[in-house]
C-alpha cells in the first residue's frame, strides 16, 4: 500500500515508473511524480475526470478501463486489461 511508504519512497517509485495502473482513489495523486509515464485508471460505475485532467496537465498518457462494481469493490476484467497492456507495450 502506498500509504505505508514515505513521501520520499513514493517520489522515487513514481519517478522511475513507466506504467501506473490503479483503481480511482487518492493514491493516484502520486502520478505528479511521474515523467512520461502511461496511466491506466480503473473505474467502477462512476467515472470522475480528476486524474484524466491531471494527466493532461502533466503531459502524461492516460486511459481508463471501466470495471464491474460490487459495493465498494471493483472487479477488473483481466482479459481487457491485458489487451490494454499489450497495446501499451507495442508502442
Amino acid at each position: 500500500m502506498l500509504s505505508k511508504l514515505s513521501v520520499r519512497k513514493r517520489i522515487e517509485l513514481f519517478s522511475e515508473t513507466e506504467l501506473v495502473i490503479g483503481v480511482h482513489g487518492a493514491g493516484l495523486a502520486n502520478i505528479v511524480w511521474t515523467y512520461g509515464a502511461h496511466v491506466i485508471e480503473l473505474f467502477g460505475t462512476q467515472r470522475p475526470n480528476t486524474y484524466a485532467r491531471l494527466c493532461e496537465m502533466l503531459g502524461v498518457a492516460y486511459e481508463h478501463l471501466t470495471c464491474a462494481q460490487h459495493g465498494i469493490r471493483v472487479q477488473v476484467d483481466t482479459t481487457r486489461l491485458e489487451q490494454r497492456l499489450d497495446g501499451w507495450a507495442a508502442r
